[in-house]
């Protein structure tokens, strides 16, 4: 007689029913206290005193991480061998200006407060339909009209722009359609008496001087933009 018939694995004796249900985890979208509707973004309340609007403080964190350009001055040994631009820089009291421009390891000035100006001064001249110029850089109130930055920098204000009247002549020149004429007096402003145009392929149409033809003034001028 075979005592293996009938033998095998043994079966649990735990039925299906009798082991313990899993834990499921409750849905956030159903149960109670559930909700069906999407979380919604909790609005950043506008709190910082910083700024004047909220669109002054959007502005703020979209240049927060931006880097100052520095801008160009005369140096004081560039001063010293052409005295031509001090007497211009005198003439028109944009020595203080000037030194703001320059490099200053000991003054190093705070970048954090000259973007809030910006961001301050672009939102309030945009909403302000009067454009008074005017804003606010942690509560101390900022005057940045003409005649504003003119008194703090102390530079002498010109009641008319003598730029402004050139670039008036030359247009209508220019609209004139005497564009060689308009080009030649330009010319004939910046740089030394009897200077050439440089050679080029459409001699009818001259656009270029050598720099050390350029008058000192002119000269330094041309160092931002050449």
């Amino acid at each position: 007689m075979n005592t293996q018939a009938g033998k095998g694995k043994k079966k649990s004796s735990t039925t299906q029913a009798e082991k313990p249900p899993k834990k499921t985890r409750a849905s956030p979208r159903s149960g109670p206290g559930g909700t069906s509707e999407p979380a919604q973004p909790v609005p950043l309340d506008f709190i910082d005193a910083r700024f004047i609007s909220e669109k002054a403080s959007r502005r703020y964190a979209q240049i927060t991480a931006f880097n100052f350009v520095q801008e160009k001055g005369f140096s004081v040994e560039l001063l010293g061998a052409v005295p031509e631009i001090y007497a211009e820089l005198s003439r028109r009291r944009w020595e203080r200006f000037n030194e703001l421009l320059l490099k200053d390891s000991k003054k190093p000035g705070n970048a954090t407060l000259a973007k809030e100006f910006f961001v301050n001064a672009f939102a309030g001249y945009a909403e302000d339909g009067t454009h008074s110029y005017r804003t606010l850089v942690r509560g101390i109130e900022i005057d940045w009209s003409p005649r504003g930055l003119n008194a703090f920098l102390g530079t002498r204000s010109h009641r008319s722009c003598p730029l402004v009247i050139a670039r008036a002549e030359l247009a209508a020149i220019i609209n004139a359609g005497r564009r060689i004429e308009a080009k030649s007096a330009i010319k004939d402003a910046v740089c030394f008496p009897g200077t050439d145009w440089l050679k080029c392929k459409t001699p009818t149409n001259p656009t270029k001087v050598h720099l050390q033809k350029f008058l000192p003034v002119a000269r330094a001028w041309a160092e931002f933009f050449v």
